[in-house]
């Protein structure tokens, strides 16, 4: 494949910077990616389009009469379905608003509101889908009355999610990073497919430190609240917002209607619910994890590890809904002639996300699948490293990767199989299997893989994190992706810088080049992000155009 299976991410962004119509972009996107897989010819390239979404959709099994497997989109989709009928009934009883008045009596400066939006990432960590579908619901009611553009909102809750799911050894993201570990010959028992002998859950712990995006990006985003940093097209958008108390959200658009109850629920109430997500989330990953207390048989952190989230997920929303109704009927707060309308506007509140999400992952497909984009950017660089030099070269191309197919987890299932065995011969020939100990380069170069697959989904306009984060928050996603880009790239250039050094400081014992490198890209975004605010105030910005509120996001 030449390099014109790269011409579809970039449509997609160069069409949705100039529209702002994502859906559309998104279909022009998935159209060129399947004329191109297609040989361009029109009919075969609209025909492979249709399947592609029918694929993803697993139309064919469902024609069949069989139920979708359990990993399936469409176990994600009832789950997003689940929490947006939730975040209706919060809105409905009066418990979100409540929660909103707590935060407001606590906090009241707009620095101090932005804080607490980065804090409460540090309570969702457990997932990244959970995070960016959470915390823009609770927050954006509280950050519209400070004058808090949706924008800057969006890009703190996306800056935390993934960033911070994957420095946890027990987040969702634990158990896919060892199963690609362990899939590419990382294991403590000797067998015909090891190359490394370790346990692939201390591996991963070991790697946490060399994933310097994780820890820039999160240093940045606290800099950028403490300090109040604003330039790019994110300061037009807060100065549009600062004078017309317009945080660019999408009210005319609202689903939910507003209802007079009899009796509206407390802070409490909303805490019972949230406490009831948040623990039937962490219930169901350890049952289809298999927790020996459950009846399993492995241990509380094997659980974690192994369980299958899409399913985890999809029974904690059904969870949570179920009790929250119940709750709130037994409360008196609401009466079971409500209930259809609540459901129904729930499941409308998340359906554009659910379109958008279709789009992207039919067309992230044809993009890893047919026209090998991965495959295509990896063999055109990797070829051409030299050992001192393979984190920052490898941190590049995880990032290219993420950012054209908008998947960290399809980008890491890619580039694991085939930089692993690039490490090992490079360190000890063809003597694998062999201890961790005698291939220094693994665990700085995994590391730099995860950076550059989270980064590259950061500011990817077909990511699902992105996507749902522009959903929670209620704003247009293109207008996220492009303010998003003004902060994000910032830090990916540091992470680049920091990985560079790495092999820069080759010579020196690991731990001296970690911490040399680590702080290097810290102080280099710290010194970065204040020369661009400083130069950000020296110039003038044309005014927003803000385009009609009906335009689709």
């Amino acid at each position: 494949m030449s390099a014109v299976c790269l011409i579809p991410p970039i449509l997609v962004l160069l069409c949705a910077l100039k529209t702002r119509k994502v859906i559309f972009s998104l279909i022009v996107g998935l159209l060129s990616a399947s004329f191109i897989a297609q040989d361009y010819q029109v009919v075969e390239g609209l025909k492979f389009a249709v399947m592609s979404v029918s694929n993803t959709l697993d139309i064919p099994a469902l024609l069949s009469g069989k139920l979708p497997p359990s990993d399936s989109y469409w176990t994600l989709f009832a789950f997003i379905t689940a929490l947006g009928i939730t975040i209706v009934l919060l809105q409905k009883t009066g418990a979100a608003q409540a929660f909103s008045q707590l935060i407001e009596r606590k906090v009241k400066k707009k620095k101090d509101i932005e804080s607490m939006s980065l804090l409460l990432s540090c309570l969702f960590f457990i997932d990244d889908y959970f995070s960016s579908l959470s915390i823009g619901t609770l927050m954006h009611p509280i950050t519209d009355r400070y004058r808090i553009t949706r924008a800057k909102l969006a890009f703190l809750i996306d800056s935390m999610a993934a960033p911070l799911a994957i420095l946890c050894p027990f987040s969702t993201w634990v158990g896919v990073v060892i199963g690609f570990l362990q899939s590419n010959g990382i294991n403590e028992e000797v067998g015909k497919n090891t190359v490394i002998i370790a346990s692939p859950f201390w591996v991963f712990v070991q790697i946490i430190p060399f994933v310097f995006y994780s820890f820039i990006i999160m240093a940045g985003s606290w800099l950028i609240v403490r300090k109040e940093i604003s330039f790019g097209s994110m300061r037009q958008f807060e100065e549009y917002t600062l004078k017309t108390g317009d945080s660019l959200g999408n009210p005319k658009n609202e689903t939910v209607s507003e209802v007079k109850l009899t009796k509206t629920a407390g802070v409490r109430d909303f805490f019972v619910i949230w406490v009831t997500l948040i623990s039937s989330l962490f219930g169901s990953m350890l049952y289809y994890g298999k927790w020996a207390s459950f009846g399993g048989e492995r241990s509380f952190m094997q659980a974690l590890q192994n369980t299958e989230i899409t399913m985890a997920l999809l029974t904690a929303g059904f969870i949570a809904v179920s009790i929250s109704s119940l709750y709130f009927l037994l409360r008196g707060v609401l009466h079971l002639k409500m209930m259809p309308q609540i459901l129904n506007e729930g499941s409308q509140l998340m359906r554009s996300a659910i379109l958008i999400l279709i789009l992207a992952w039919s067309m992230g497909s044809i993009l890893r699948e047919d026209l090998q984009v991965g495959h295509y950017i990896a063999g055109n660089v990797l070829n051409h490293v030299s050992p001192a030099f393979l984190p920052f070269t490898v941190f590049l191309v995880g990032a290219l990767i993420a950012f054209a197919t908008g998947s960290s987890w399809g980008t890491s299932a890619l580039l694991f199989p085939m930089i692993i065995p690039t490490i090992v011969i490079l360190s000890v020939g063809d003597q694998a299997p062999v201890p961790l100990e005698q291939v220094p380069l693994f665990l700085p170069t995994i590391g730099a893989l995860l950076s550059g697959c989270v980064a590259g989904d950061h500011i990817s306009p077909i990511s699902d994190t992105t996507i749902m984060t522009s959903l929670s928050t209620d704003m247009r996603h293109i207008d996220h992706v492009k303010t998003q880009l003004n902060y994000a790239l910032p830090c990916i250039a540091c992470t680049g810088f920091a990985f560079a050094l790495f092999g820069i400081f080759a010579e020196y014992p690991l731990w001296i080049q970690t911490l040399i490198s680590i702080m290097s890209g810290i102080a280099a975004v710290i010194t970065l992000l204040f020369t661009l605010n400083a130069l950000g105030k020296k110039r003038e910005l044309p005014p927003l155009e803000v385009c009609s509120v009906s335009t689709p996001r």
